[in-house]
């Protein structure tokens, strides 16, 4: 059985950053960042397809970023 709660810790020039590998099949990870004024959270996952010869990786999830009182949000999907 697969490990999951990989996590990925960075603290220093100004930010801190945490990631966790939150499914292993299919894969999907949790990340948050922070800083003075800001905050990062994002969920993303790889959607993968196998075309014989060749690999194709398309990028799915959800980002928010607050600067200040902004709020940008953006999600990302694809239908093929």
């Amino acid at each position: 059985m697969p490990m999951l709660a990989e996590t990925y810790e960075f603290e220093g020039g100004g930010f801190r950053f945490v990631a966790e590998k939150v499914c292993h099949v299919p894969p999907v990870m949790a990340c948050y960042a922070t800083g003075e004024g800001w905050t990062y959270e994002a969920v993303t996952q790889a959607k993968q397809k196998f075309w014989g010869r060749s690999l194709e990786v398309i990028p799915l999830g959800n980002t928010t970023l607050k600067i200040g009182n902004d709020v940008f949000s953006w999600h990302v999907s694809f239908c093929l």
